[in-house]
């Protein structure tokens, strides 16, 4: 995923002894005895071994060369910005914000674009956010926002995350300016961002590391409005990973664990399928196939236009009402839950594949 940062130091290989001149110097001549053949073979191997301990050598030391420099090229991470930074870019924080209920700031810092997230600290050791904050921008997935940097200021975090175009999922599905309108029109677009959605959060819950109190690493904050969608290809992004754990929401033994995030991720999932707010609902049995089939179409979102295949869409409304069971040590673990969407979205792609409209023929609608 990561793309390279700089070009490799290119060196000029040492010249090889020509091979014609090798054999004319150590090919004996009909003349020769055979101690004469020998001692030239000798000196040969001699001057082909010292060539090679010096292409050996020389290609160690570019290679050493080589890469200083790709570490040279690499920026500081994480950052530690000064305070007077992070004012100065948000205009004494009195520049607009990203919505009227975050506190949140889109500016440039040090030349990037970036979104700067203010956090109250609640508890843990201020001197080990630097470790902690290390230890977290070293996360790298697709479907997270990296964290940058961070500055604290008593009684405030302020996180720095990479800026990411584009808007969010509730927006998408409910703008209030065009309720009948959505982007996400298409099936298959639903189900791949449910999917990165649950790829990145199981990343969260296997690879990155503890919160300040050692409990578990969880997100915290999974909802739609946390979610957002490139402008470029509708593929999604989780914001603000790691603020939980460096603000100190996260307390082991705790209400918060991994299977609250199992939990949001349901409700997520549900309103992907239903375009809708959050809300209930319960599958009919299992022998009422064909009113099964009907009432599933009633519930999924109409923008949908009725094209998507009803039994992928019970598996995802099944998986999603596992997600938000009450009792938390019932849920599934996000691994599973990835898994199972993994599964619908190939098997989406092929019935995309097998009802997808020709492209390669023309149709006119003139009278015949």
């Amino acid at each position: 995923m990561c793309k390279s940062r700089g070009d490799a130091l290119a060196t000029e290989p040492k010249p090889r002894p020509s091979d014609h001149i090798s054999r004319s110097r150590s090919q004996p001549s009909t003349t020769l005895n055979s101690s004469s053949s020998a001692a030239a073979a000798a000196a040969a191997t001699t001057s082909s071994s010292s060539s090679s301990s010096r292409a050996t050598a020389s290609s160690s030391s570019s290679s050493r060369t080589s890469l200083a420099s790709v570490r040279a090229s690499l920026p500081e991470t994480p950052i530690i910005y000064q305070f007077r930074e992070i004012s100065t870019a948000t205009n004494g924080f009195l520049s607009p914000r990203l919505s009227s209920s975050s506190s949140s700031w889109r500016c440039s810092l040090r030349g990037r674009d970036v979104v700067v997230v203010q956090r109250r600290f609640l508890s843990g050791d201020p001197s080990s956010l630097p470790t902690r904050l290390s230890a977290l921008s070293r996360a790298h997935h697709s479907a997270i926002i990296p964290l940058l940097g961070a500055s604290f200021v008593t009684p405030h975090l302020y996180l720095v995350y990479e800026y990411a175009p584009g808007a969010s999922l509730s927006l998408l599905l409910r703008n209030p300016r065009n309720p009948s309108f959505t982007p996400l029109s298409s099936w298959s677009s639903r189900v791949q961002i449910a999917a990165d959605v649950a790829q990145g959060l199981d990343y969260i819950h296997q690879h990155s590391p503890a919160s300040l109190n050692g409990a578990a690493p969880v997100h915290n904050r999974i909802k739609s409005s946390s979610i957002i969608i490139s402008d470029s290809d509708l593929r999604a992004r989780i914001c603000q990973f790691g603020a939980a754990a460096l603000s100190g929401e996260v307390i082991a033994g705790g209400w918060i664990s991994p299977s609250s995030d199992v939990f949001a991720f349901g409700v997520v999932l549900l309103e992907l399928l239903s375009g809708k707010e959050a809300l209930k609902y319960n599958l009919p049995k299992e022998t009422e196939d064909e009113e099964r089939s009907g009432r599933v179409r009633r519930w999924m979102d109409m923008r949908l236009r009725d094209s998507f295949p009803v039994a992928s869409a019970e598996k995802l409304i099944r998986v999603a009402l596992r997600c938000v069971v009450e009792e938390a040590k019932a849920r599934p673990g996000m691994e599973w839950v990835a898994g199972k969407i993994s599964k619908v979205l190939l098997e989406s792609k092929e019935w995309e594949k097998r009802f997808q409209m020709p492209t390669n023929i023309s149709v006119s609608l003139a009278p015949r």
